[in-house]
């Protein structure tokens, strides 16, 4: 009887700090390109313009997927020399997927692995933000609404706190 009772405790502290590791390890997805956790792609459509588009996990919010898209596409216009980009086209998605309870395993581009029955009824979410921008090589005239990639870049940088890792 003893070791039965060792034998729940013990399986009880394992599924609490699986539980909690699981917590530990889940976050936002960071400035990257794009990886098993989601980030940033870019495409080259011309010599002054691109395709960008930002991939966020089930922690990320629209609000920030947005915000990652435009940072690329800010540093994609300082690298190439440019101040300024215009967007020409924009697409934002949602997926809504039903999710399962937590058990613990490997993490996927989507999320932990999950387990148990889709009747749980959570569902969970996550954003994608796409961009097609034309980078401007001279300040825009007062009618063209064109971003400073400079400071975009900055106050990104700073409201993510990018800089501080």
């Amino acid at each position: 009887m003893r070791a039965s009772m060792e034998n729940s405790v013990q399986r009880l502290v394992l599924v609490v700090a699986l539980m909690l590791g699981g917590c530990a390890l889940a976050s936002v997805t960071q400035y990257q390109p794009v990886g098993a956790d989601g980030g940033y792609t870019d495409l080259q459509l011309a010599p002054d313009m691109f395709r960008v588009a930002f991939q966020g996990n089930t922690y990320t919010t629209q609000e920030r997927v947005a915000d990652m898209a435009l940072l690329r596409a800010a540093d994609l216009t300082l690298v190439h020399g440019a101040p300024y980009f215009v967007v020409i086209n924009q697409l934002r998605e949602s997926r809504s997927f039903p999710s399962l309870p937590y058990v613990g395993g490997p993490y996927t581009s989507y999320g932990y692995v999950y387990a148990g029955s889709a009747a749980s009824g959570i569902v969970v979410q996550d954003y994608r933000a796409e961009l097609a921008i034309k980078l401007l090589r001279e300040e825009p005239g007062p009618s063209v609404s064109a971003y400073s990639a400079s400071l975009l870049r900055e106050e990104l940088r700073r409201r993510y706190e990018l800089d501080k890792r």
